[in-house]
């Protein structure tokens, strides 16, 4: 898949209500909204708790929402990532922003068609039982494959974390954009890849590569210990001429020809040289050369 947008779509946890004792009577945090406030209410991060906005000059509800991160809840009732604090003042109370969601545009459209799926759900079900190594596919002079290349990563001993295309694979491509790979791994014994333990991206391509900004959103995360691999396949099958998958002693071997690797655009084990002046110009090169002729010509 490529990275596409409304990326994190949050599940909607289920709310409650809490009642707090009042001069007068009993006051429910999350009643409806009266004519003092704005109707932008939060949601308490552990408890789940909705908080409107008078809420906040009531001293019980006031001290609950002390006790967890707040949330603003939009006025459709779209929950966001929006970090909040209460305001309180007597005349308007409110919630304040403290910080801007980090997610809220995706960058590129998301393949999404039954060879593509079941391709994605067949490798995270593989990675989830099986140690994995990459090798660099390589073929002879009429295109034919070859011999394996080098072996770019052999997950060894280490335990692996992986995630599959949805929320949880969303990852920055700048201030308030995200792509959303397919598959998403990392290793669970350090906090930042490392050399030897480095993240990996797989996207699957089956009708359309990632779009400019997806691309060099990946490019720039694999100068940073990831390895990002195209994985072609071909209709209806689980790989092709130019990635493929095969199981053995509990070992994933994924052979692949295309992939990025410490900044560098590699084919068949080999380094693809930057063309054009600006990165439009090499990007649409690579459309016609480095994706557009396994496009063209993967088979299973």
């Amino acid at each position: 898949m490529v990275g596409e947008e409304t990326h994190w779509s949050r599940q909607k946890r289920s709310t409650r209500s809490a009642c707090s004792a009042t001069k007068g009577g009993t006051h429910t945090i999350g009643s409806p909204l009266d004519t003092l406030t704005t109707n932008m209410p939060a949601i308490g991060q552990d408890s789940g708790t909705v908080y409107q906005e008078r809420d906040i000059l009531v001293a019980a509800s006031d001290e609950l929402m002390s006790s967890e991160p707040l949330y603003r809840i939009e006025k459709d009732g779209t929950e966001t990532d929006v970090l909040v604090k209460p305001v309180r003042n007597k005349t308007s109370p409110n919630f304040r922003k403290l910080k801007d969601a980090p997610f809220v545009t995706q960058v590129g459209r998301r393949e999404t068609n039954p060879t593509h799926d079941a391709c994605v759900g067949m490798l995270v079900t593989q990675l989830l039982t099986s140690k994995l190594k990459i090798v660099s596919a390589t073929f002879d002079e009429k295109g034919n494959r070859d011999a394996n290349g080098a072996t770019l990563f052999s997950q060894g001993k280490c335990a692996y974390e992986w995630w599959q295309d949805g929320g949880a694979c969303r990852m920055t491509a700048e201030l308030g954009r995200y792509i959303q790979p397919d598959i998403c791994g990392r290793s669970k014994e350090v906090f930042f890849p490392s050399g030897r333990q480095q993240a990996i991206i797989i996207e699957v391509i089956n009708t359309h590569p990632p779009e400019i900004d997806t691309f060099y959103a990946l490019l720039n995360y694999s100068l940073y210990n990831h390895i990002v691999l195209f994985y072609f396949v071909a209709d209806g099958a689980k790989g092709s001429q130019y990635s493929e998958v095969n199981l053995r002693d509990g070992c994933l071997q994924m052979r692949a020809s295309h992939y990025l690797l410490g900044g560098c655009v590699y084919r068949n084990g080999d380094e693809v040289k930057r063309y054009g002046k600006d990165d439009e110009a090499w990007y649409r090169h690579l459309l016609q050369t480095y994706f557009g002729t396994p496009l063209r010509d993967k088979h299973a």
